[in-house]
């Protein structure tokens, strides 16, 4: 799964049903930038990430993005702009119910202190200087109503900088959450040169397994085992039978050392298709100084 960075210009101008419109196709005209006619921008994926089905030398990163999303890839580059609008929709049509709801308290509230034009500032002003306000609560706190008015304040703005500090904390891990699977996706590659974080992303359970905290490797060896099983014994076996074939026609036409030279043997196999048994039994044949030929 590709990750695009899309920014929404101005939502509150798609006018009519919260729906989100559909994606740009690949090839269509590019948007416009934020802010002269809405709409969206869609930001190519890191450069540095090797493309999918290889980049020609020297290619200019942009146009091999744009070759990219208007050919092997355009119908996923579609369907994931589409993925990311609907979910920008779906929070700005959260937010909005939560702003109308908050506005029938404030217009109450502006109402009660005659403030006219919408004005916040005079209303939080009007609401500091409210004695009777604040002289009930301070009188059950034991407080004057300066002092409790005082330590309202001083609590709200703990509160503040309490939640900048976590945001900023979340921020931060991310960042170091993102970098750490980097270095071990770039690691899997060099062991296994069939990985594709992108690909295993779109697994629910490998994207479950990291974010419960499994290492990258082995979230993605026990989803694999099998294949990477098989894997092994491939390459395995295909190292054993270079070796036998390659240590037989070394020796097939050189007796040992001290011994006479052997009757021979002559097969009319493809060496490529001796069982492990066959190949070790003329191993030893060879070792023994006698003439391995094939046919």
């Amino acid at each position: 799964m590709n990750v695009f960075s899309v920014r929404m210009a101005d939502l509150t101008r798609f006018g009519g049903e919260e729906t989100a419109p559909p994606a740009p196709q690949a090839g269509d005209p590019a948007p416009s930038p934020a802010g002269e006619s809405g709409g969206v921008r869609v930001l190519s994926p890191d450069s540095s990430a090797p493309a999918a089905g290889g980049q020609n030398q020297g290619e200019d990163p942009a146009a091999a993005f744009s070759r990219l999303i208007k050919g092997e890839f355009k119908d996923q580059f579609a369907a994931e702009v589409q993925n990311i609008i609907n979910r920008r929709f779906k929070e700005t049509k959260g937010l909005r119910e939560r702003l109308a709801a908050q506005q029938g308290v404030l217009d109450k509230l502006l109402s009660r202190y005659q403030i006219q034009g919408g004005d916040l500032a005079a209303l939080d002003r009007a609401i500091e200087s409210d004695s009777a306000l604040w002289a009930g609560p301070a009188a059950q706190a034991g407080m004057s109503v300066e002092q409790y008015r005082q330590f309202q304040n001083t609590r709200l703005e703990n509160q503040r900088l309490r939640a900048e500090r976590q945001a900023t904390a979340a921020r931060e891990e991310v960042r170091r959450q993102a970098a750490a699977w980097a270095r071990e996706a770039r690691a899997l590659k060099e062991r296994y040169g069939d990985f594709d974080l992108l690909a295993e992303l779109q697994s629910p359970a490998f994207q479950a397994m990291l974010r419960s905290g499994t290492p990258m490797q082995n979230a993605y060896e026990a989803l694999h085992l099998s294949d990477i099983k098989a894997g092994v014994a491939r390459k395995a076996g295909q190292a054993r039978e270079k070796q036998v074939t390659d240590h037989i026609r070394a020796r097939g036409g050189r007796p040992a050392e001290g011994a006479s030279s052997g009757a021979g043997v002559t097969w009319s196999a493809d060496p490529g298709g001796l069982t492990p048994q066959q190949r070790d039994e003329l191993a030893r044949r060879a070792e023994r100084g006698e003439r391995i030929s094939f046919r």
